[in-house]
């Protein structure tokens, strides 16, 4: 199991972890990223694209669209949050 380390005390990672590219920031705590899946076609081996839009929580107010942020799944924290930032990859 990965160890990961928040603020100082670490945490066992029990959900899954994705990257993705911040897209809107307009809420309060609240960030929406979209996170892109690709995969071939088992019989007409084309490559095909998927993405999913997110709503994360995020108690950094420093985060900008564009940037790339790794998130961590967690416990609902509402009704569409299942997600928190870990850190923010690149900007």
């Amino acid at each position: 199991m990965k160890k990961l380390i928040l603020k100082k005390e670490e945490t066992a990672v029990k959900g899954k972890m994705f990257e993705g590219k911040v897209v809107s920031v307009g809420m309060k705590n609240t960030i929406i990223v979209e996170l892109s899946f690709s995969h071939v076609h088992p019989l007409y081996k084309k490559q095909i694209r998927k993405t999913k839009r997110v709503a994360v929580h995020s108690e950094d107010a420093a985060i900008k669209v564009g940037q790339f942020v790794e998130i961590i799944e967690t416990r609902p924290l509402s009704r569409t949050i299942n997600f928190k930032v870990v850190r923010v990859v690149m900007k």
